[in-house]
């Protein structure tokens, strides 16, 4: 084992005789009636939060090893083949663990009899198991020499039970997790040790345009079936007119729109953009070029600048990119713009000055047609207290799912919900009588009604006890997960590593660092995430601290590289 630092260990393994074992079969969830679906693998961005790039991986091992040791050696077969790789981390400690995937059976657990060995309570003896097929990875749950495991497996948001098999070829970018009740997570993320290859959107099918009519709607009788809550059951009609097509909408909930207007019947022309809830649909003269977004919203920043009462700086030029499914915390002392960078990112309150992007289009133009993609989670909670929390949750679909939706299809709805914030259990009891985090589950739930792909909390943790805090963000990592987008608010530190990105913030809303947690200890060279507000306060004797840190990160390798060219 190589020490990179304090936190940091690069693992080899010697090569071990080949090891036969069986191969348990996949796994075939049945999928829920409108849960979001498990999106496709996520471009192997290096993990924020996570990993360590891995040019910086590399050019730390080359200074420290030896030429001619087994390690380097090893190290140069890395370089030159590129090497896949697991990287281990946990969400309780600092401590992180890359290994090299370079053997035909690679066995994960807590005992010492494992190639990979994970030293905490919540992983099993043996847990599971990476094993090389020709030229191709397969992680398997639960390990072959057990029939199961204590907390099974987390992938995409979609939990895999202790005793259920689960066989996944490995792709660039898979992250899976392990994690128990209290909140405590491990997360082992892949590196294929290829580049990163450019985001694209998820591909669907191009839809032809014919003579007649094409209905678009939710349910399966249209021509177009687009399943997701924010579409009506009928939504739209495309219709073959003289001269072209005509768009008509069918009286939906959330209205159509083209070019970011709300339109009930409009004549297309060659490259219009029309939206249909999280749907981008774009015009060719001859097709509709069909974008699903519902999982793939990436939100830019660009000079962002706002002053308050007495021309007192709020925001002051700040930039930066949120990847998709990307889980983000805002953090900084009082008055340093924290929940005034969240409103200017979602619009409630916009910036005076700079463009907020959602997929390259203007946000701010576009308000109205984005509406239904935002979720929003205030830090006082709204939930009725004279209510159970399933009556609660079916007066808020009423309002906020389509007029269309039966009671059965809410109550599916309402059911998907509470599993995904773990409040099933208690859906007869009344508001009154939960405590305030599983208050502050109900609301996020109320939100997730609508299925939305971006979303905002404000100080979700505030007033929670340091397990309950643990057991929230545990929450919100899972949701990210699933797909969304999630930027937080917050002023508790213990468990920001659970995010892929955390954001500081100077006083003067001064952009102080932006980028994975780990590295911002490594930034400001502090151990203790704590560390980091002191380090950013402004003193009698040093009053230009934020100035200094807001011009150090702009000077950087990691304002580059998160900020500039994420």
């Amino acid at each position: 084992m190589v020490k990179l630092n304090p936190t940091i260990s690069f693992v080899f393994f010697l090569r071990q005789p080949d090891v036969q074992t069986p191969a348990p079969g996949p796994l075939t969830p049945n999928p829920p009636v409108f849960q979001t679906p498990a999106p496709a693998p996520p471009p192997p961005f290096s993990p924020p939060g996570q990993a360590v790039p891995q040019h910086i991986r590399t050019e730390r091992l080359s200074n420290m090893l030896p030429p001619g040791s087994p390690e380097g050696t090893q190290l140069a077969h890395l370089q030159a083949n590129k090497m896949p790789s697991l990287l281990v981390s946990n969400n309780t400690n600092s401590d992180r663990q890359i290994y090299a995937l370079n053997q035909k059976v690679i066995n994960i657990g807590r005992t010492p009899d494992n190639e990979i060995v994970i030293n905490s309570p919540i992983i099993s003896g043996n847990h599971a198991q990476i094993v090389q097929e020709e030229d191709k990875l397969f992680l398997i749950h639960p390990h072959p020499r057990r029939g199961r495991t204590l907390n099974g497996l987390w992938y995409q948001g979609q939990h895999i039970l202790g005793n259920e098999p689960f066989r996944r070829q490995l792709q660039a970018g898979d992250i899976f997790r392990i994690g128990d009740e209290h909140g405590a997570l491990v997360t082992l993320t892949y590196d294929a040790g290829t580049e990163a290859p450019v985001e694209q959107w998820p591909q669907m099918p191009p839809i032809i345009l014919q003579e007649g009519q094409l209905t678009i709607g939710r349910t399966p009788d249209n021509m177009v079936v687009l399943n997701h809550p924010q579409v009506s059951a009928h939504h739209a009609i495309v219709e073959k007119v003289a001269g072209g097509y005509r768009l008509l909408d069918n009286n939906s909930t959330n209205h159509v729109y083209i070019n970011g207007e709300p339109v009930s019947t409009q004549l297309l022309r060659t490259g219009d953009e029309i939206r249909i809830g999280p749907y981008r649909l774009t015009y060719t003269g001859t097709e509709l070029r069909q974008y699903d977004e519902s999982n793939h919203i990436r939100i830019e920043a660009f000079h962002l600048k706002k002053s308050g009462t007495n021309n007192i700086v709020l925001l002051n030029d700040i930039s930066l990119v949120i990847p998709p499914r990307k889980f983000v915390a805002l953090v900084g002392g009082s008055g340093a713009g924290k929940s005034t960078l969240m409103d200017a990112l979602n619009g409630l309150r916009p910036a005076q000055d700079g463009v907020v992007l959602y997929n390259d289009v203007d946000y701010y133009s576009n308000l109205a047609a984005f509406n239904t993609q935002l979720g929003y989670v205030p830090q006082d909670d709204i939930v009725h207290r004279d209510l159970t929390v399933e009556r609660a949750l079916y007066y808020a679909a009423k309002l906020r799912l389509p007029g269309d939706f039966t009671k059965e299809q809410i109550s599916w709805r309402i059911d998907e919900v509470l599993e995904d914030v773990e409040m099933t259990e208690r859906r007869s009891l009344l508001v009154s009588k939960l405590s305030g985090g599983q208050r502050k589950r109900v609301s996020i739930a109320l939100e997730l009604l609508a299925n939305p792909g971006v979303f905002f909390l404000d100080e979700p943790t505030s007033g929670l006890d340091p397990g309950l805090d643990r057991k929230m963000m545990t929450l919100l990592r899972r949701l990210a997960d699933r797909g969304r987008t999630i930027v937080l608010v917050t002023h508790a530190t213990n468990n920001i590593n659970t995010c892929d990105y955390v954001c500081f913030l100077a006083q003067g809303g001064r952009l102080a660092y932006f980028g994975p947690p780990n590295e911002a200890k490594d930034f400001f060279q502090k151990s203790d995430f704590s560390e980091i507000y002191s380090a950013l306060e402004p003193t009698k004797d040093q009053p230009d601290i934020p100035q200094q840190a807001e011009e150090r990160f702009r000077n950087s390798p990691d304002y580059l590289r998160y900020v500039a060219t994420p």
